[in-house]
């Protein structure tokens, strides 16, 4: 058995395992196809028993906001095994392999969108939030004219980028976009979408059709907003106005909102459950704090159960403060002890310490935890969905 990265030679047993796990019906012979798939060669890693690939999976080399940081995170993606050899722990093989290469390139954090997320917890991910998908009626929106708009068909890297940066700092786990792992841009703005720049802001959607039985004064189109960003609160009320000035072409409005959004309090009836699920890991404890800060100087004791990745499970000495983070061994007590997925919540931002506390996450010093929570620096977690991968 082993686990290695796959090579062109690789090619057909992977498209092999992905008629049958995906359901892929591509034309694997297409060059535009395969290239497609030779892109991704790089990242993508493979279970082998005596050279039959048993079980693969994508690992895109991301960066991502947290707490104000700029860190690495591997994006984990198309995982898929061979029905012949599948529940002979293959896969968990394959990601504790995985999850071992992260850790010794010291790269903190692991994302991923579970077909199951019961599967993915027994390796140590947890579910966190990524916001609302909203469909409401267009007048929920709608408070008036535009305004100023700039239909956009430039550089988006140049013009777009900027102002995605300034609003996906203020999240955690939100991806950056300047990545060579793949064009997110341009799949962005793919397709029938249009885009539009309201000074600090920008929106990009798309029309859907309308049937042919909807009259002018009936319409059926709906606007899905794909992705917005902005840098200000006057480019906030730009963008939403915009995008509400469609009221009287459209029915509805479609849009993805982060958790402390307010616009996703006042449109709680018109959200959907559409979202997939996002997941979050801690791969190393030491590499995912160290970034991080502390507004105060603060040491204590840890206790970290992680028995799917070793180098985790133990107690250590943790300080904290307004330079980063340092995490080293420790033979002492612990004041706080916690498994690996509370700690990812607390610091992702995704759970509080009293929640915590409440639900027997953490046994201990509850000011230690609001210690750790005090690191994501008051940020919710949010993926866009334009960023899916």
């Amino acid at each position: 058995m082993s686990v290695r990265p796959l090579t062109e030679a690789d090619l057909e047993q992977l498209f092999a395992l992905r008629q049958i796990s995906f359901l892929d019906r591509s034309d694997f012979s297409d060059e535009s196809v395969r290239a497609r798939h030779l892109a991704r060669l790089p990242y993508t890693f493979g279970h082998f028993l005596g050279g039959k690939l048993t079980s693969a999976a994508v690992w895109f080399p991301f960066e991502m906001f947290l707490a104000g940081q700029r860190v690495r995170v591997g994006g984990l993606a198309s995982v898929l095994s061979a029905p012949e050899t599948r529940r002979r722990g293959f896969v968990r093989d394959l990601l504790k392999a995985s999850l071992e290469r992260l850790h010794e390139g010291r790269v903190g954090w692991a994302l991923e969108y579970p077909f199951d997320p019961s599967f993915y917890a027994r390796f140590g991910f947890v579910t966190v939030p990524t916001g609302y998908e909203v469909t409401a009626p267009s007048h929920k929106l709608f408070v008036g004219a535009a305004g100023d708009a700039e239909r956009f068909t430039g550089d988006a890297a140049r013009t777009l980028e900027p102002i995605y940066n300034a609003w996906a700092d203020h999240y955690s786990l939100t991806l950056r976009r300047d990545t060579h792992a793949r064009p997110t841009w341009a799949r962005i703005l793919t397709g029938d979408r249009f885009c539009y720049l309201l000074g600090d802001a920008y929106a990009v959607m798309e029309l859907t059709e309308a049937p042919a039985q909807t009259t002018a004064q009936t319409p059926a189109q709906t606007l899905i907003v794909h992705d917005y960003a902005f840098s200000s609160p006057a480019g906030r009320a730009r963008v939403f106005r915009f995008i509400g000035a469609f009221h009287g072409q459209v029915a509805r409005i479609s849009l993805h909102l982060p958790n402390d959004e307010p616009l996703a309090f006042d449109l709680q009836n018109h959200h959907t459950n559409q979202l997939p699920i996002l997941q979050a890991r801690v791969v190393d404890v030491h590499a995912a704090l160290k970034p991080l800060v502390s507004a105060e100087e603060k040491n204590f004791t840890l206790r970290v159960s992680d028995p799917f990745c070793g180098w985790n499970d133990g107690t250590f000495r943790v300080s904290l403060g307004p330079s980063g983070s340092t995490v080293t061994p420790s033979q002492k007590p612990p004041e706080l002890s916690l498994e690996i997925g509370t700690l990812t919540g607390l610091v992702s931002g995704a759970l509080t310490p009293e929640a915590a506390y409440r639900a027997g996450l953490i046994e201990g010093d509850v000011s230690v935890g609001a210690a750790l929570a005090a690191l994501g620096g008051g940020r919710v977690s949010f993926m866009p969905s334009s960023d899916y991968f």
